[in-house]
């Protein structure tokens, strides 16, 4: 089996509780569909390879109650017994609530495919929309020669993803210049570049902005910038480690150190 592992587990209430933490890993990915974990000590001994004593503590943490717990039903504790008649076998009472979260990884599929249906339908309203303007321009075709002459003229249509752009692009303080960064948006479309591209480029920048606390301030790039010739939209922006992300590695560090000198190593 595997299991969903949310960085939460690291920063909640369980910090510095590193035998529970590694428990409750265990946990997760040897419960069943249903949370289940019909198991006895020994045997989840025997197939994580964790010592006897860590896990022994760790189900004991995991079994109490937690009044500081993010979800206060079942007094905040992690795991129940399956059966009062006995003292193995456990259920994990938040699973079926992690098991429904999507992942920041299904969040970006989910978004991908609703803006390729998005654009679909965009195109097919456009090409209806283009039928009619067709129909109505021959109707009046003698009647407004001067009118279509100065439609002609003007300026190209704003595209509709550059609403989108807006939208999603991070807060900042100070100015933000939009038809400049329409400009070197179309300058880069027209080399190339496909809105796909810089839209999933702006999101993964608003998450950098976001997680980095630089949203709103004067750190964040002007759009035009962003959009130019260094085409910042094809930068990962990978977020920095985050401080649960230390601490996991702190307590994996500390689990590795306290199992070799329990090894004699």
């Amino acid at each position: 089996m595997y299991g969903k592992i949310f960085e939460s587990i690291y920063g909640g209430s369980l910090y510095g509780q590193w035998e529970a933490i590694v428990t409750m890993q265990q946990l997760i990915v040897l419960a069943d569909a249903d949370g289940v974990i019909d198991m006895s000590v020994p045997a989840i001994v025997g197939k994580t390879s964790i010592p006897l004593e860590i896990i022994e503590k760790g189900l004991n943490i995991l079994a109490e109650p937690d009044p500081h717990s993010r979800t206060p039903g079942s007094d905040g504790v992690r795991i129940q017994l399956l059966d009062e008649h006995r003292d193995w076998g456990w259920f994990l009472v938040n699973h079926e609530k992690y098991k429904n979260l999507r992942t920041a990884e299904d969040r970006r599929e989910y978004m991908k495919e609703y803006m390729r249906k998005r654009r679909a339908e965009t195109a097919a309203n456009n090409s209806v929309d283009s039928c009619k303007q067709s129909l109505a321009q021959l109707a009046n075709k003698d009647k407004d020669k001067d009118k279509d002459k100065d439609k002609s003229t003007t300026a190209p249509a704003v595209p509709e993803e550059f609403a989108e752009f807006k939208k999603a692009y991070p807060q900042r303080s100070g100015a933000q210049p939009w038809s400049r960064a329409l400009k070197t948006i179309r300058a880069r479309l027209k080399e190339g570049t496909q809105w796909d591209d810089i839209l999933a480029g702006t999101k993964r920048y608003a998450d950098y902005c976001d997680s980095t606390n630089t949203t709103g301030t004067q750190f964040v790039k002007q759009a035009a910038t962003f959009c130019g010739p260094e085409k910042h939209f094809l930068e990962p922006w990978d977020p920095p480690p985050t401080k649960s992300e230390l601490l996991q590695d702190k307590n994996i560090d500390a689990a590795h150190e306290w199992l070799g000198e329990a090894n004699g190593q």
